[in-house]
């Protein structure tokens, strides 16, 4: 069906609006960097991980759908093949981080790893070299396997877009075991890391249940809108919604279920090497943060 003119028209609108919010945004970072490094950097990190997020919880379900096929995938899968997209975008968003590796990570500093012997057994994972290498091949892992399966997904041929199909359920679970891998140390090196001396087993999978939630709520945002506003976007059926929104639900539990099982663990073996993680985020503010997330959800 060909698209609505009226409504691409307000794409485009919509497109030159975005330009333009994330050209001022960008200016103004680069004032803050200057201005306030100590606090920039840390919100950068924050805002850079979230929107990676989308990026690369959209890239899984992605593949998850060409594993498993169903109704509820073909209702977002151009959406999340797009979001996916944007992960070369993110590759150059992280510069930033590279810049202000001496204000977001104490490992990074020679005199502090020198005087603290926790660090030092650390160096040999915790260093700027192979941080910076570790970070390559994250974004090499997952910007390739996004290009390979968007090229893979439209054929006007039936029999090629059949051996394609079989094609991207291969691909999509070699990508679905490397996506996790590399989404399991650059958590490690761009969130835990942060405070070297703590550790937690669960700290990637709490990434990657968020990844999936806000991907998921997104999709279905998009999705919604497109079929409101556009006109032609109509393969999103009250049964296809209602997958979805389940859909949308199951991830929520699940990311409730391992962040409050990271806390129940941590809080009932009480050990000192792990509570100060909790300890500092029980005061100055974070409550409210933690209720809002509770409410929200």
């Amino acid at each position: 069906m060909k698209p609505d003119p009226q409504f691409q028209a307000s794409l485009a609108r919509v497109q030159r609006l975005g330009l333009v919010v994330g050209l001022v945004g960008a200016a103004l970072c680069v004032g803050a960097a200057f201005v306030a490094p100590n606090q920039f950097f840390p919100a950068y990190l924050v805002a850079f991980l979230f929107w990676l997020g989308l990026s690369l919880g959209a890239m899984a379900l992605s593949m998850v759908h060409h594993l498993s096929g169903g109704g509820w995938g073909v209702a977002i899968r151009r959406i999340v093949e797009s979001a996916a997209s944007t992960t070369v975008l993110m590759a150059v968003l992280f510069l930033p981080i590279v810049l202000g590796m001496p204000l977001l990570y104490v490992w990074s500093l020679p005199d502090v790893v020198a005087g603290d012997p926790i660090l030092q057994r650390k160096i040999h994972y915790l260093n700027v070299n192979d941080f910076l290498i570790r970070a390559v091949i994250y974004f090499v892992v997952w910007i390739g396997f996004t290009l390979l399966l968007n090229s893979l997904t439209n054929s006007p041929d039936p029999a090629v877009q059949q051996r394609r199909r079989r094609m991207l359920g291969t691909i999509s679970g070699i990508g679905l075991l490397f996506w996790g891998l590399a989404l399991t140390f650059a958590t490690i090196d761009w969130g835990m890391s942060l405070e070297p001396h703590w550790f937690s087993s669960m700290y990637p999978v709490i990434f990657m249940g968020g990844q999936a939630v806000s991907a998921f709520a997104l999709s279905v945002i998009t999705a919604v809108l497109l079929a409101r506003y556009s006109g032609s976007f109509n393969i999103l059926s009250t049964s296809r919604l209602h997958d979805l929104g389940n859909f949308l639900l199951a991830f929520v539990m699940f990311w409730s279920y391992v962040s409050f099982m990271q806390f129940l663990i941590i809080w009932s073996a009480n050990l000192p090497e792990e509570t100060p993680w909790y300890l500092a985020r029980s005061a100055g503010g974070w409550q409210v943060l933690v209720g809002l997330l509770m409410i929200v959800h």
